[in-house]
């Protein structure tokens, strides 16, 4: 049984083999190996699959329940489940791609510097790291852009579409960075984008949901960073034509993000530059909202963040010594997150065919022994996998993807074959 070599996972050098049944069935459907093929039991029908206490018996720990998890495992016990009766060829699938739309406050407050900004406009600290983390970006992720609103829009005389306070028309649509020089045509973007009065943030919000909506180019996670120094001062539709900072401006948006990942399972990262922690008119605190927006895209801080005071859970850049220089660490975290954790499965042989419920996850940590990672049913789960069943694609859980980010020489093997539940008994 052949294994092929490792893959690049965005940049970094990840072993994936897969696993596939290969089950010797005659034409009456019954499998000839069926004494073999017993749970708990390796290719000879003598040995546990499973015993981490060596006693020669099967060890139970309920994973037919399927609730994530991960168990520490020796190389002899995954060479054993690698040769049970139920295992057959391996293949390598490839990692799906990821993409980040990047929406990008360039109103005329942007240009004013903060007290960590070193006397450099907001703007230009912004644009300045935005472009390094696009040349950075593996070359695998898709990535769009729109700075907004890039057009002058103080009054507006026929408010009601986005490009009536937005360059819709400048907006780069995502498309895979290596492909068709699209990586520096994201950076040209940048500096073309100009500082405006106004800040439309939910029709620019808008614009690229509905550019990520009609791309058919783009697979696996889709996320969007929206970037802003605090208040909106137009609603939707680019009302009221004239910029205003008003009461409420900010939870429709914040209902359009939780929108955006219920239904199309768009993630959105905010980042709140200088500035966001006071609210033009009133003097208010303005990070709450960006706090509750990344909460409800799902890319929330976590460890105890709350919504009223700092830490909060979004990015905050003001809270920052040297804003270039977190500005520039924040988006390295963030591209790092972006890097997909999300497997398509390659198609099987002649006769073949994949069983989602006969997949086996291991990871070998650098340095470390392998580790088997077990399947979820919840799409959310934290530790584990879950196969998604309409994409047909294996998906990390949120802390296993992390170690597979955290580690470039991480080597990951999928199993196909046997249940779970018979190699871990």
């Amino acid at each position: 049984m052949a294994k092929r070599g490792a893959a690049f996972v965005a940049g970094s050098l990840i072993g994936l083999f897969v696993v596939f049944s290969c089950a010797d069935e005659d034409d009456n459907g019954v499998d000839d190996n069926d004494s073999e093929h017993q749970p708990g039991t390796g290719g000879s029908g003598d040995t546990p699959i499973r015993d981490l206490d060596g006693d020669g018996q099967p060890d139970p720990i309920g994973a037919e329940e399927f609730g994530g998890g991960a168990i520490a495992v020796t190389e002899a016990q995954v060479e054993q489940i690698r040769n049970a009766a139920c295992t057959g060829w391996a293949a390598e699938p490839e990692p799906l791609g990821s993409s980040l739309y990047f929406v990008v406050d360039a109103s005329s407050s942007m240009d004013a510097s903060a007290a960590n900004t070193n006397g450099v406009p907001k703007w230009d600290a912004t644009r300045d790291a935005i472009v390094a983390a696009v040349q950075n970006l593996p070359g695998t992720t898709a990535v769009g852009l729109l700075g907004y609103p890039n057009k002058v829009v103080e009054g507006v005389a026929s408010p009601g579409s986005h490009d009536a306070c937005v360059d819709v028309g400048a907006a780069i649509p995502p498309e895979i960075l290596d492909v068709n020089d699209h990586r520096q045509r994201v950076i040209d973007g940048l500096y073309a984008i100009q500082t405006e009065t106004c800040t439309p943030t939910h029709d620019a919000y808008m614009v690229a949901v509905e550019a990520y909506l009609a791309a058919t180019n783009v697979v696996g996670q889709r996320y969007i960073l929206l970037m802003t120094d605090g208040t909106p001062t137009l609603t939707l539709g680019c009302e009221p034509g004239t910029c205003r900072s008003g009461t409420g401006y900010e939870q429709p948006v914040i209902d359009e993000i939780a929108y955006a990942r219920a239904t199309f399972d768009i993630q959105t990262f905010v980042l709140g530059s200088p500035g966001s922690e006071e609210h033009m008119e009133t003097g208010l605190d303005n990070r709450w909202w960006l706090s509750q927006a990344a909460e409800v895209g799902g890319t929330s801080l976590g460890n105890g963040c709350t919504h009223n005071a700092v830490p909060y859970c979004h990015f905050d850049m003001v809270e920052a010594v040297d804003f270039s220089s977190a500005l520039a660490q924040t988006l390295e975290t963030i591209a790092g997150r972006v890097i997909s954790c999300d497997y398509s499965l390659p198609t099987p042989p002649p006769g073949e065919e994949i069983n989602p419920g006969e997949i086996n996850l291991f990871v070998w940590p650098s340095g470390a022994d392998p580790i088997q990672v077990l399947k979820d049913v919840d799409p959310d789960c934290t530790q584990g996998w879950y196969f998604d069943e309409a994409a047909q694609r294996v998906r990390l859980c949120s802390e296993s993807c992390n170690l597979v980010r955290s580690d470039p020489n991480l080597r990951l093997e999928l199993m196909f074959g046997c249940a779970q539940d018979e190699i871990i008994r």
